[in-house]
C-alpha cells in the first residue's frame, strides 16, 4: 500500500481547517454586516422621517384637512409644495433618502422620481401599510414597499390631527437596492480582508509545516541509518537544538542510539566491545592501510577465582580487569575488546612490537600489583599476553590467531608472563 506523505496530511488539515474557520467568519461577519447596516439604514430614515415631521408641523402647524394637495391652516388655504421640498433640503440626508407626505393613503408630496420623470403624486399607499399605520395609528418601517416597481426599505409615520384622527402619513426611505449595493460593497471588501488573512495565515502555515516535517525527516533518516546497522549515522544540530515535543523525540532518539549501541557493540558486563565490533574496526584499519599489533589476553586460573569465591565474584574480577585494560588504552584510536569469557583482545593502531610490548608489561605490572577484595576476602590475579604485529598480505584473523598462538604458548611455559 503506497505510503501518504506525513507533509501533505499536515497540509491538507491545516487547509482545511483554515478554510472552514475563513468560511464561518465570512459567512457569520458578512450576516452582521448585512444586519448592522439594515439597523443603521432603519435608524438613518427613522430619523430622517421624525425630522420630516418635526420640521413640517414647526412650518405649516394645524391639522391636514384637504385632499387638494393643500394644507388649511387657520381657514387659510396655502399652498406648501415649494416649502415642502425646502424642508426635504434642509434635512440634508444622503442623495438616496426619498421624503413622501401623505393625505390619508395618498401621495400629495415626494421627492421620488420615476424613470420617466414623472412623480407618483396622487398614488396610493400599499393597502398593508395604510392598515398598519392609518387604521393602527403605529410608526411602521418596512424593508418590501413597492413604489412604481422600485422596492424600498422605508419609514412611515402617522400624522394624527388636532381630533386625534389619522389624517396622513409622512415617509422616508431608501432604494432596497443602493442598501444592498451599499453592503454588497462592505461584504465584498470584508470576503477580500478575509482571503488575504487566509492566504497569509497559508503561506505561514506551509513554511512551519514544512520546517517542521524537514526536521521530523531528520529523525526518521537518521533512526532508519540506525535501524539498517550503520552506527556512524548523526542527527542535525538544529533538530536537537528545538525546544518543543519534536526536539524532544530527536534527543531521545539520540539516547536509543547510544544504549542501542553499546547493546550491539559492547559486552553487556565490561562495556568493552565485542568480537563483532573489534573485528569491524580492524577491517576498516586495514581496508585504511593502517598497521596495528594486537595483543591476546587471558586471565590466569579464571576458573579457580570462579569455583573459589563463586561466579559473581568472577564477574567483579573481569569488569576490574576490563577497567584497568581501558585506562591503559585511552587514547582515542586503541582499544580493546572483550574477546569471550576471560580473554581480552588489546588493539593498538600504528604501534610497533617494541612499543605495543610497553605497554602490554605496564599493564601487566599493574595487574600484579592489584589487590582485588570481594566480600572481604583479598586476592590477586595475573594474565598471561601473546603479541604479534599485523603484516602486508596479511587479514585480521591472521593476526589474531598468531596472537592467539603465542598467548597458548605462554600458558605452556607457565603463565603470567608476555610473549611477543
Amino acid at each position: 500500500m503506497k505510503q501518504k506523505s506525513l507533509a501533505n496530511k499536515v497540509l491538507l488539515l491545516i487547509l482545511f481547517n483554515i478554510t472552514v474557520v475563513a468560511m464561518l467568519i465570512t459567512f457569520v461577519g458578512a450576516k452582521l454586516i448585512y444586519d448592522v447596516t439594515k439597523a443603521g439604514i432603519s435608524n438613518e430614515i427613522v430619523g430622517a422621517a421624525e425630522t420630516l415631521r418635526n420640521l413640517f408641523q414647526k412650518e405649516h402647524p394645524g391639522d391636514l384637512n384637504s385632499s387638494a394637495y393643500f394644507i388649511y391652516r387657520y381657514g387659510e388655504e396655502i399652498v406648501i409644495a415649494e416649502d415642502f421640498y425646502n424642508i426635504v433640503d434642509y434635512i440634508g440626508c444622503s442623495d438616496d433618502v426619498e421624503f413622501t407626505v401623505f393625505y390619508g393613503d395618498i401621495r400629495i408630496f415626494t421627492t421620488i422620481v420615476n424613470p420617466s420623470g414623472s412623480t407618483p403624486v396622487g398614488t396610493k399607499a400599499m393597502d398593508f401599510v395604510a392598515e398598519d399605520v392609518i387604521n393602527g395609528g403605529k410608526t411602521m418601517v418596512y424593508d418590501n414597499i413597492d413604489i412604481n416597481g422600485e422596492i424600498y426599505v422605508g419609514c412611515y409615520i402617522p400624522i394624527v390631527n388636532s381630533d386625534g384622527a389619522i389624517a396622513g402619513m409622512y415617509f422616508a426611505g431608501r432604494p432596497l437596492r443602493t442598501a444592498i449595493d451599499n453592503v454588497r460593497m462592505v461584504i465584498i471588501g470584508f470576503i477580500i480582508v478575509v482571503a488575504v488573512t487566509l492566504i497569509i495565515s497559508v503561506t505561514l502555515c506551509i513554511v512551519f509545516t514544512e520546517k517542521m516535517i524537514k526536521d521530523l525527516g531528520d529523525i526518521k533518516q537518521y533512526i532508519n541509518k540506525i535501524a539498517a546497522g550503520d552506527f556512524d549515522a548523526r542527527m542535525q544540530e538544529k533538530t536537537l537544538k528545538r525546544d518543543d515535543e519534536i526536539g524532544d523525540i530527536g534527543r531521545n532518539a539520540e539516547k536509543l542510539y547510544v544504549n542501542l549501541r553499546d547493546m550491539v557493540e559492547r559486552d553487556p558486563l565490561t562495556m568493552l566491545l565485542n568480537r563483532r565490533s573489534c573485528l569491524m574496526k580492524m577491517t576498516e584499519f586495514t581496508e585504511n592501510k593502517i598497521l596495528y599489533t594486537v595483543a591476546m589476553g587471558d586471565i590466569d586460573f579464571f576458573k579457580k577465582i570462579n569455583d573459589t569465591y563463586g561466579h559473581a565474584c568472577g564477574d567483579y574480577v573481569l569488569k576490574e580487569v576490563s577497567a584497568l585494560l581501558k585506562r591503559h588504552t585511552g587514547d582515542n584510536e586503541a582499544f580493546v575488546s572483550r574477546w569471550g569469557g576471560e580473554e581480552f583482545l588489546i588493539v593498538l593502531p600504528s604501534k610497533g612490537t617494541e612499543e605495543s610490548l610497553r605497554i602490554v608489561t605496564e599493564i601487566l605490572e599493574e595487574i600484579r600489583k592489584t589487590n582485588y577484595e570481594y566480600e572481604g576476602k583479598t586476592f590477586k590475579v595475573t594474565m598471561t599476553f601473546g603479541i604479534s604485529q599485523f603484516r602486508n598480505g596479511d587479514n585480521r584473523e591472521s593476526a589474531v590467531n598468531r596472537a592467539d598462538k603465542l598467548l597458548y604458548k605462554g600458558k605452556q611455559s607457565g603463565r603470567n608472563r608476555i610473549v611477543v
